[in-house]
């Protein structure tokens, strides 16, 4: 009986052997797959959808390389050697440290919160109530329709309202309490239908110099042309207004490694991406919450503003988390703001 049992162990074995192999090929042939794409995202569009998951990429070249590792030790380290590499080239510039905060008078700080509703959002109370409770200066909202129960009850704490359309028939929103000097919004056609950019600007009265804002919510990914789109017809508003006094924020559907949040990088400098270390989507999925992995939403900051503080809030109903960031000019200002 012994040497059956140590005949029928030796035979499993190299069958295991063979499929930890084969398993290991598999991972290790779909992550260089996706890692080339990825590499390549720069100047080919889905191929920077690979990206959406770069993370993920490394982890699984490395369990390619550990199953491998037994008998193709140099595929192995190939393997091991190339998911670092593209994690050096795609994961870490996007994860740089955020700016410093500085010290300085509160006086004059502006608090934003921006949120992604969702327009099936369950509980628009709740989150109108969390929202007020964070006493904000300006309010960009994302999936809100014109008739939304959140609209009506922050009203009364910013009570202006900029739409992404002339007709309010668009659901990309700026609210403050702070004057309006001029406003506009920006979706040329049917931004509901991904035809047409959702955003909305409107240059502000800071209290201490002027504060031109840009809300927006890009396209998804797929279809690819959507996207492109979107990101042609921001670059074009960015160009015509100064930068020095721009926050741009909002779902831009693009995580913080991508090749085309990149380029945003060096298309907005000397703008500087104020969000990278936070995960906001997907906060749920149906009715199960989730724990977000990929930072979708955004916040791009002119260098006359500094952040102060920046940070994620709770699940309020909808797949994405709130930002809340509060922001502080750089210089002397004479008028300070007030809370109502």
């Amino acid at each position: 009986m012994r040497r059956l049992g140590w005949a029928r162990a030796r035979f499993r074995w190299p069958a295991s052997g063979r499929l930890r192999q084969a398993l290991g090929a598999v991972l290790a042939g779909v992550a260089l797959l996706a890692m080339g794409c990825g590499l390549l995202g720069g100047w080919w569009e889905a191929g920077d959808a690979a990206n959406i998951v770069a993370p993920a990429w490394p982890l699984l070249a490395l369990a390619g390389a550990i199953c491998l590792a037994a008998r193709h030790r140099r595929i192995a380290l190939a393997t091991g050697i190339s998911g670092l590499g593209y994690a050096a080239v795609i994961l870490l510039p996007g994860l740089r440290a955020a700016p410093a905060a500085e010290a300085g008078s509160v006086a004059h700080d502006l608090r934003i919160v921006q949120f992604n509703a969702w327009k099936d959002n369950p509980t628009p109370v709740v989150a109108a109530r969390w929202i007020l409770a964070q006493r904000p200066d300006i309010v960009l909202l994302a999936e809100v329709g014109p008739q939304s129960p959140l609209l009506r009850l922050l009203s009364p704490l910013v009570p202006r309202r900029i739409n992404c359309a002339a007709s309010d028939r668009c659901s990309t929103w700026i609210l403050t309490r702070l004057p309006v000097r001029a406003a506009e919004g920006l979706a040329k056609g049917d931004s509901e239908n991904r035809r047409a950019l959702s955003a909305a600007w409107a240059r502000l009265d800071g209290g201490c110099g002027d504060l031109d804002v840009l809300a927006v919510h890009l396209a998804r990914p797929w279809p690819y042309a959507g996207q492109r789109a979107d990101l042609a017809r921001l670059g074009e508003e960015v160009a015509r207004l100064p930068r020095d006094r721009l926050l741009i924020a909002g779902d831009f559907n693009l995580p913080a490694w991508q090749q085309h949040m990149r380029q945003l990088e060096a298309q907005f400098a000397p703008m500087r991406r104020a969000t990278q270390l936070l995960p906001t989507w997907p906060a749920r999925i149906g009715d199960a919450a989730m724990q977000p992995l990929l930072p979708l939403d955004h916040l791009f900051l002119g260098p006359n503003w500094r952040v102060v503080s920046i940070h994620r809030g709770p699940r309020l109903g909808s797949d994405h988390l709130p930002l809340v960031t509060t922001i502080r000019p750089r210089g002397i200002c004479k008028n300070p703001v007030t809370s109502p």
